[in-house]
């Protein structure tokens, strides 16, 4: 039986937005840039290549470690310009260093627009970096 809309008590609905915890800067705008990598990752062809490195490699090569599960990764993320399929912007990782690197990618691709923003003041106001004029004091 349906609860009556005046209900004090809602029903449980799941989330439409699934990265609803990331911050606004952080969550993809567009829905390209929300599927960027899904066609790769999901492709036959990525099975196969990523298979044959995790293989070939058999470590992290990051820490080195052999044990566990392996990933490759796009050095530069696809979301970020990097090549789908050109071998140099692929590494294979461990758990712990996928995930690092991930995150740090992530976080980079917040604070990246705005340290550039803040650098853009900072010239504008004279007090760009290697600029001596500003930081000389008159004797």
């Amino acid at each position: 039986m349906a609860r009556k809309p005046d209900s004090p008590f809602r029903q449980h609905r799941p989330s439409t937005r699934p990265h609803q915890h990331l911050c606004r800067e952080a969550k993809p705008s567009t829905p390209v840039e929300r599927r960027a990598g899904h066609d790769v990752y999901q492709s036959a062809k990525w099975a196969k290549l990523s298979a044959k490195l995790r293989k070939e490699v058999g470590h992290c090569e990051k820490c080195g470690r052999n044990d566990g599960q392996l990933y490759v990764d796009h050095v530069i993320e696809l979301r970020d310009g990097g090549p789908a399929w050109d071998r140099s912007n692929l590494m294979v990782l461990c758990a712990h260093c996928h995930t690092t690197k991930t995150k740090a990618a992530a976080k980079d691709r917040v604070w990246r627009p705005l340290a550039e923003q803040l650098e853009d003041q900072l010239r504008s106001a004279g007090w760009a970096k290697g600029d001596e004029s500003q930081s000389q004091v008159d004797g």
